[in-house]
Formats: C-alpha cells, structure tokens, sequence
C-alpha cells in the first residue's frame, strides 16, 4: 500500500496566477453584461426607442398632423414592434382619408402618406361628394363654394358622373345646383332653372344649350321687341285712342319712330345673318379649293407612276417612245 501512494502521481496545483487570470475574465464579462443591461435600461427610459412617424399628406412633407397622431397613439404602445396595418386602419377612421400608404424606414421610423377627398360637390349641408364620386361626411366642414348636389346616398356615384356630364355640355356656364328626385333638375348660376325630366335628359340639354346661346345672340332685339311691345300697348295706343288731337298727333309721332327703330333692329339681323353666311361660304369654298388641290397632286402622282411602266425608263423620257439602249457593245480584239 505503501509503494502505492509513493507511485501515485502527485497532482499539481494550479498557479495563483491562471486562477486570478480566470476571475478577472468572469468578472470582466459579468461587468460587461451588466453594462450592457443598464444601458438597454438608460435606453428603454430615454425616447431614442419612442415611434417616429413622418408625415406627407397630399404630397406635402410635414412634421406635424395632430388629427392623425390622437388617432394612432392607442397602436403605439409597443414601440418594439409597431404593426403597420393597425396604423392604417386607425388613420382611416378620419373620413377626410381617401388613401393612406405606410413604408417602415426603420423599426422604429415609419412614413405615413396620406391623399384626401377633395370637394367636387357639397352634398346638402350633411357632406361631400370627391371627384371619384365618394360621399364623405367629416364632423368638421369648411367653407365651400362647390356646386350643391341634392340626392339620396346610395345613388351618389351615376349622381356626379351624370353631373359631370351635364358640366361638359353646358361648359363654360357653371351648375350652381343638382337636384335629383324623380327628375333631374339643374339650377344654373345665372339662376335659370332647366328640367331635364326622367329620360333623354342628354338630349333635352344639348337642345337648350343651342336654345340659349341664340337667346344670348338676339339678346339686344328682343329687349328692344319688349320694350317696343311695352310702348304700343301702354303708351301709343293710349294717345292714339283719346279724343285729343294733340295726344293723337304725339301718338303718331311716337308710332313712327318706333316702326323705324323696329326697322333698324331687323336690319341689323338681317346683315348679322348675311355676315355669318358669307363667312362660312368663304371657309366653305376654302376648304373645297384645298381639297381639290390634293385630289389634282394625287391624280398628277398616279399619272406619272403609270407613265414609268418601264423600270429602265429614265426621267423626263416619255414611256410611249421605245426604249433605246445607249451603251455600245465592245468587240474584243484578240
């Protein structure tokens, strides 16, 4: 037993110094992982971590939307992981919202595109119609001169592309007011109302449309018609018709002057006609002239194709004559 434990071998101790070494390395990474935390937690408490949301709203950059931000604060709790698709919903609670696009930038940076309704129509005082034919109704309206449009709401989309139809038609006089209930009635801005009716409305437009603009041409004889119209029967016939000379011979008078002023106006329509129709015969045989010429310049290039039926014919040969060759033939001489 003894010999044993002499040929056992002995263990050895480590040295004092691979101990200490070993300590200072797990002090050392204790004493990082420890720094490491605490500068999570400084981090955590700080706002380098806090949401940052960039805002472009109809393709405006801008650092501040505090309608939108009231809306979206209740998803921005987690600042760790901010779910896009919550934001968005949120943001379409705010009925001025016709779009939104969200990109993330960063995991805690996110750019939020926003395009609004704009405001074709004013749907009573309840709403808006948008150029896309969206009624939206926000809490808050704003002061707008849009054109009122009057029609139930599940009918408002055929109701603003036909009011878009009718604008064109009418184009440049503007619709102040669309009314549909059984019929289609508009109130333009002049304050002449049209009624279009149920059917063939297009149709009913367009023939007032040349209604009108041969009103506004003749605007000047008909006020004068009127006004003509006015004097015989509240003035001259009067005079004409008292047992008094000199009021019968002041009624002549004025009868006189107004059969030469009534003269004077269907002259000047006359010569207003005339002017046009010699106007457009002019454009008229313009354009006749100018299509004749082409026809000619086409005739004369048809011809002159045909005439060169002989690939070999040289320009400026006529093509009945026999085509002569020019070039001699060479005898070679041994």
């Amino acid at each position: 037993m003894a010999k044993e434990r002499l040929n056992r071998p002995k263990q050895q101790k480590k040295p004092l110094k691979s101990v200490l070494k070993r300590a200072l390395k797990i002090c050392i990474f204790f004493l990082i992982a420890f720094s490491i935390a605490f500068v999570v937690y400084l981090v955590d408490r700080s706002k380098l971590l806090e949401p940052h949301i960039s805002w472009e709203i109809d393709g405006e950059l801008t650092t501040h939307a505090h309608q939108y931000d009231d809306l979206i604060k209740p998803v921005l709790n987690n600042k760790y992981l901010l779910n896009l698709n919550k934001i968005k919903s949120k943001i379409y609670q705010n009925p001025w919202v016709l779009n939104v696009e969200t990109q993330r930038i960063f995991w805690n940076r996110i750019k939020v595109s926003i395009k609004k309704h704009d405001v074709a129509m004013r749907w009573g005082s309840q709403g808006y119609i948008s150029s896309q034919g969206v009624l939206f109704k926000p809490n808050l309206t704003i002061n707008s001169d849009a054109p009122i449009g009057l029609v139930s709401e599940v009918s408002v989309k055929n109701f603003y592309d036909d009011f878009v139809l009718y604008q064109s038609i009418l184009d440049p006089v503007k619709i102040s007011t669309f009314e549909r209930n059984s019929i289609d009635e508009l109130t333009l801005e002049n304050n002449i109302k049209v009624i279009l009716g149920h059917q063939k409305q297009n149709e009913r437009l367009e023939i007032f449309v040349k209604s009108f603009e041969k009103l506004k041409k003749y605007k000047k004889q008909i006020v004068t018609f009127i006004t003509i119209s006015l004097l015989l029967t509240y003035g001259i016939y009067p005079c004409l018709t008292m047992a008094n000379t000199f009021a019968n011979i002041v009624g002549a008078i004025a009868l006189g002057i107004l059969i030469l002023w009534g003269i004077l106006e269907v002259k000047d329509v006359y010569d207003r006609e005339s002017e046009e129709e010699r106007i457009f015969n002019e454009q008229w045989k313009k354009h006749i002239e100018k299509q004749m010429g082409e026809m000619d310049k086409m005739h004369k290039q048809n011809e002159h194709i045909k005439k060169k039926s002989n690939p070999k014919q040289f320009d400026g040969v006529e093509s009945d004559k026999p085509f002569v060759k020019t070039r001699k033939k060479t005898i070679k001489t041994k």
